[in-house]
C-alpha cells in the first residue's frame, strides 16, 4: 500500500463519528447517574402499603413478621463411589 492509495475520511463521515460517540457517552453516563424506571426507593417493593406493621409482640401475619421453614431431608439417591473405590474395583492394565 502506497501513499497514494490513502483516502482521508470525508467531514460528513468525521461528524457521524462525533455525532455517535457523543451519544454513546451520554448515553452511558445517563444509565449511571439516573436509577432505573421502576425503582421508587430502597424498600418501595418490599412492603405493601396496605400491610399492617407489626406491633409490639407480635409474630405472625404481619409485615416483618416471622417465617416458619420446614427442614425436609433431601431424597435417597443412587450411592456415590469415592475415586478410590472406583479405581480398586478396576482391573489392573496388563
Amino acid at each position: 500500500m502506497s501513499e497514494d492509495d490513502y483516502r482521508p475520511v470525508s467531514r460528513r463521515r468525521r461528524l457521524l463519528i462525533a455525532l455517535l460517540a457523543i451519544a454513546t457517552a451520554v448515553t452511558i453516563v445517563m444509565s449511571l447517574v439516573s436509577p432505573p424506571a421502576g425503582s421508587r426507593g430502597p424498600h418501595a417493593a418490599s412492603q405493601a402499603p396496605d400491610a399492617p406493621a407489626c406491633g409490639p409482640g407480635q409474630t405472625t401475619d404481619c409485615v416483618g413478621g416471622r417465617a416458619d421453614v420446614f427442614l425436609v431431608p433431601a431424597p435417597a439417591g443412587p450411592p456415590h463411589l469415592d475415586a478410590g473405590a472406583s479405581a480398586a474395583a478396576r482391573p489392573a492394565a496388563p
